[in-house]
């Protein structure tokens, strides 16, 4: 466990913190940083950004406050908690660091929303990026699929398309690599389970 903080006064504080029976964090240093500051600046961020690009341990971040886009800089730069400094406790802090040198994570609820909001845009930037909808199908592996289920053939679902069957049979080999999927109605039983056909 370690403790960067933006004055000695904090940094002192949190450390005997730490180490009195209050928090009884037993933790080998280099598990997780301790990142304390009265709110986000470019100190802070900078900091964060060195220890991520160094690979540094996880670090949890204390600050009394933060805007949604600062959290997901934060996020960005390896932080895998947030504790505000008016409400931790030395309960807190313990768990928090706990939390955070398992691998887990810890978050305002105010923040979780936030957090949520930035994941599904992230993952709808993503799948638009390659010509994907939100259900991981292109609208043409979506009308495949639906004419499948119809029952229609891949001669007659080329005709309809304006493609040829070796686009219809690539598509459909490229759904079925990209989903894990083996056959063509396992591909149909995805598109009826997430809604698109």
């Amino acid at each position: 466990m370690a403790v960067w903080a933006t004055d000695e006064i904090t940094r002192t504080g949190l450390l005997a913190l730490l180490a009195s029976g209050q928090a009884a964090v037993v933790a080998d240093p280099a598990d997780v940083v301790l990142v304390a500051a009265p709110r986000w600046s470019p100190e802070v961020a900078a900091r964060l950004l060195w220890m991520a690009a160094h690979d540094g341990p996880p670090a949890l971040l204390m600050v009394d406050e933060l805007t949604p886009d600062q959290l997901v800089t934060a996020v960005h730069h390896r932080v895998v908690g947030v504790l505000s400094r008016d409400t931790a406790t030395a309960a807190k802090l313990a768990r928090s660091v706990h939390a955070a040198a398992s691998g887990g994570g810890v978050l305002p609820p105010d923040l979780v929303g936030s957090v949520l909001e930035h994941v599904r845009e992230l993952h709808h930037e993503l799948l638009a990026a390659r010509g994907l909808t939100d259900s991981g199908l292109s609208p043409r592996e979506i009308d495949i699929l639906r004419m499948l289920g119809e029952g229609h053939n891949t001669a007659e679902i080329a005709s309809k398309l304006g493609v040829s069957e070796r686009t219809v049979k690539s598509d459909l080999a490229q759904v079925t690599g990209r989903l894990g999927l083996r056959t063509r109605a396992q591909a149909i039983a995805y598109a009826v389970r997430v809604g698109v056909i």
